[in-house]
């Protein structure tokens, strides 16, 4: 993982130059974490993760009053541990060592998460207490376009039901979704882009507040502006993506 030491707060250090007035951090935030290895962390953990943002890191604050009113909320996460061992009840780290990754399209949200982190021993998630070990932030990749996405979700709005990666409507979906979010944040439509999985993704079942998500990761390639790219890599992609779903790294 290409990382860089925090040598000073997010809110100040870091813009987006695009044709808008309007722009995003570069990185986003990495907390390094560290678990007794036999410690199992349940798949249901983006629950535990979203209210310690929403109660912990912005609770009482102006921004975190705007993103509860707000129609989109503009921000991403994904906890992973190093040396993954995935088990049918849960999740471990055979090293110990956890990445919990923050991004959003707000300065506010990122310099709050880092102050918090940043003072902190530890945070304890679905049962499991992690220590602290550095706050890192994670540089953006203007020149990729080929990213491994975390567990992406789209429901079809007419049926309500959960839409197959293969189905033609599953792509248009996902580039909706991110197109929404950027006029919202930017004002201003992207231009022309795409979304597409290089080869078949991993099907998975998500639990996240007692429902069940159909969900799907992999590599997928996302053809269009350095803007809209830049963007996607701190808000994530498809549906719920503040609660976890759709993190490209």
């Amino acid at each position: 993982m290409d990382q860089v030491r925090l040598s000073q707060t997010l809110a100040s250090s870091i813009s987006l130059k695009n044709p808008v007035e309007v722009s995003i951090p570069l990185a986003r935030i990495v907390w390094i974490l560290w678990a007794e290895p036999e410690s199992m962390l349940s798949y249901d953990y983006r629950e535990h993760i979203q209210s310690w943002i929403y109660n912990i890191c912005l609770g009482g604050t102006e921004i975190g009053k705007r993103l509860h009113r707000a129609r989109y909320t503009l921000y991403n996460f994904a906890l992973l541990p190093q040396m993954p061992e995935w088990t049918p009840h849960g999740l471990k780290s055979l090293n110990g060592a956890w990445e919990l990754h923050i991004g959003s399209a707000y300065r506010e949200v990122l310099a709050l998460v880092q102050s918090y982190a940043a003072l902190a021993e530890g945070i304890s998630v679905a049962g499991i207490d992690f220590e602290s070990v550095e706050v890192c932030f994670w540089p953006l990749d203007g020149r990729r376009t080929r990213f491994h996405v975390g567990p992406i979700t789209i429901v079809d709005k007419k049926s309500k039901d959960f839409l197959r990666w293969d189905d033609s409507q599953f792509n248009e979906a996902v580039c909706a979704a991110l197109c929404n979010r950027y006029q919202y944040f930017f004002g201003q439509d992207p231009g022309p882009f795409s979304f597409s999985f290089v080869i078949p993704p991993q099907k998975k079942l998500i639990q996240n507040y007692k429902w069940n998500y159909v969900a799907y990761s992999g590599i997928c390639q996302i053809k269009g502006p350095q803007s809209l790219r830049m963007f996607a890599q701190q808000v994530g992609l498809g549906m719920r993506p503040s609660a976890g779903f759709g993190t490209l790294f």
